[in-house]
């Protein structure tokens, strides 16, 4: 118990699972480790710079010789990394694969 009890409010919540298409956690979460790297980078100089990591945990799009084209097209490039939801980064993680 604290004191002086902290002014705050409690809220309990419940999340479903979303039908549709589902993320590789496998693959997922290496993805967003690495590309936080540089959270306050926008998402083009984000995967720009984490080119040689991403390709070095097996990636195969980060090798590919068309890489910087389709990051430059994603939607959200202009972006902060840290300012993007889950979604953006789902539909970048899906754009590169």
């Amino acid at each position: 118990s604290f004191f002086p009890r902290p002014p705050m409010e409690s809220t309990l919540i419940q999340l479903d699972a979303r039908k549709g298409k589902r993320l590789p956690y496998a693959e997922f979460v290496p993805f967003l480790k690495t590309v936080f790297r540089y959270k306050n980078k926008t998402l083009h100089n984000a995967l720009t710079e984490s080119r040689p990591f991403l390709a070095e945990q097996g990636f195969s799009f980060a090798v590919k010789n068309d890489y910087a084209s389709r990051v430059k097209s994603l939607e959200a490039a202009s972006e902060k990394v840290f300012a993007l939801s889950a979604e953006e980064l789902a539909q970048a993680f899906h754009a590169l694969k």
